[in-house]
């Protein structure tokens, strides 16, 4: 019995080893004209093993390295990794940064896990100085961090983020983001967007925590819901907590904002010659002081031509951002709403409210999570109106083919299921409406709140995110 624990112990040690495996990339050396060609997790791990401190500039290391991954990447073992630490990131804060290039080619890497509270500058880059990072979609992260935590990246310093998005939930400290912790000393994200449901203390934001240093985020947008754990919680935004000597350009939101102090729709905190310019809001916010439906406070900063859902906000404060209803800030819009805003090639109107619910949308930004960033044909097509709605909306639902199998049910933003519309079965292609009366499958009205709407066939699933406010 003795030697069979002793050979249980070698085979789930040598199966860790195995799982953690570092492999060079097959093709490439590592220069910008010939970039090492990414594949697998295994070649990702040959990225991460590297901590060379590079002191001489002509010196090359992995980190300093040019990359492009030529194939989607299933990063889910990764919760096996190192004790149940993760995944370790790429560049860390002691004379090792990444300062390449990483081209992610429209890949995704899906499933990363990192559960490291007690640590900074985690993502799956920790601290890139002067790199750049295009290209890339991280899908369904699971990261617990302390300060400066981002899904892509946690500090990024003098580097640009351009054309990358994140998916699923990122828990930590302070300077917290979906995309990226920190945005620092002239770095710019732009053309990207996050759908991470971000919870942390101090300086969170669905695309940066902190924007800082004369950074700019532009052309970029925030899905996820942001929350603040404790009743201190302060620099709460829903694209940045903390814009700070730099500039949000072009950019919106639409999740929901939760914290105590300096909340906004938008930005928590924009200081000290900041600016927001041609950007919105259409998220609930909730905060005790300093709160507002696009900023939570302006300090010495300017908002230019920016406005925020006043009836979904709950927010009246006119001076950091202009209020609006639904009905002027969706298609068609109101002539005071979206002034000198550039409809010719950054911003498209969603006219058929088929694409943001009737907001305005990015033209060019990277395509939505769900067609994980390949091109599709979309099988079904769903919206509600009106939306916010009081007591009931109409649903309608458009699928270009037959399928074997659908469903349409509708849940809280908990995931609680509340009400089943249709049962599964096989539906003819057409285009659809139904009403829903705002009750349960008990026939009781539920509360004011988010709710979405799912539709579920034999082989995709859509889902469509409406707000009650009685």
């Amino acid at each position: 019995m003795k030697c069979f624990s002793i050979l249980f112990t070698l085979f789930v040690f040598s199966v860790s080893l195995i799982a953690q495996t570092a492999t060079a990339p097959e093709n490439g050396d590592g220069t910008l004209d010939n970039p090492y060609e990414i594949a697998t997790l295994e070649n990702l791990c040959w990225i991460a093993a590297d901590d060379t401190v590079v002191t001489d500039p002509d010196q090359a290391s992995r980190w300093s390295s040019h990359y492009i991954q030529i194939a989607d990447i299933d990063a889910s073992d990764t919760i096996n990794w190192f004790d149940g630490q993760g995944w370790n990131a790429i560049g860390n804060q002691d004379q090792a940064e990444f300062s390449g290039t990483y081209d992610g080619n429209n890949h995704i890497i899906q499933g990363l896990f990192i559960n490291q509270p007690s640590t900074g500058n985690i993502g799956f880059f920790g601290y890139t100085n002067n790199a750049a990072i295009a290209n890339l979609g991280l899908e369904d992260v699971n990261i617990s961090c302390s300060y400066h935590g981002g899904a892509l990246v946690g500090l990024n310093r003098s580097s640009t983020v351009t054309n990358c998005y994140s998916t699923g939930i990122l828990n930590g400290s302070t300077y917290v983001g979906g995309l990226v912790g920190n945005n620092f000393v002239f770095s710019t994200i732009s053309d990207s967007y996050s759908s991470v449901d971000v919870n942390g203390y101090g300086s969170l934001g669905g695309v940066a925590g902190l924007n800082e240093s004369f950074s700019i985020i532009n052309n970029s947008y925030n899905t996820g819901n942001i929350s603040g754990l404790s009743s201190s919680s302060s620099s709460i935004g829903g694209l940045v907590g903390w814009n700070l000597q730099s500039t949000v350009n072009n950019c919106y939101n639409l999740g929901e904002v939760i914290g105590a102090e300096y909340v906004g729709g938008l930005v928590g905190d924009n200081s000290l010659e900041s600016s927001v310019s041609n950007s919105y809001s259409s998220g609930v916010v909730v905060g005790d002081s300093n709160v507002g439906g696009l900023v939570g406070r302006s300090n010495n900063s300017v908002v230019i031509n920016s406005y925020y859902n006043a009836e979904i906000s709950g927010q009246s404060d006119s001076g950091k951002g202009d209020p609006r209803t639904t009905a002027e800030m969706t298609f068609p819009y109101a002539s005071d709403t979206y002034v000198d805003w550039d409809f010719a090639e950054i911003w498209s109107a969603d006219e058929d409210y088929s694409q943001n619910d009737g907001y305005p949308y990015h033209s060019n930004t990277v395509v939505s999570a769900e067609d994980n960033l390949i091109p599709a044909i979309q099988q079904i097509a769903l919206t509600n109106y009106p939306n916010p709605f009081n007591p009931e909306t109409t649903i309608r639902y458009t699928l270009t083919e037959n399928v074997k199998s659908m469903s349409m049910q509708i849940f809280n933003i908990r995931g609680q299921l509340i009400r089943t519309l249709i049962s599964a079965a096989p539906h003819p292609k057409g285009e659809y409406q139904i009403l829903w009366d705002g009750r349960n499958d008990y026939r009781e009205p539920v509360s004011s709140g988010i709710y979405f709407c799912k539709i579920v066939t034999s082989d995709s699933e859509t889902t469509n995110k409406m707000l009650l406010l009685r």
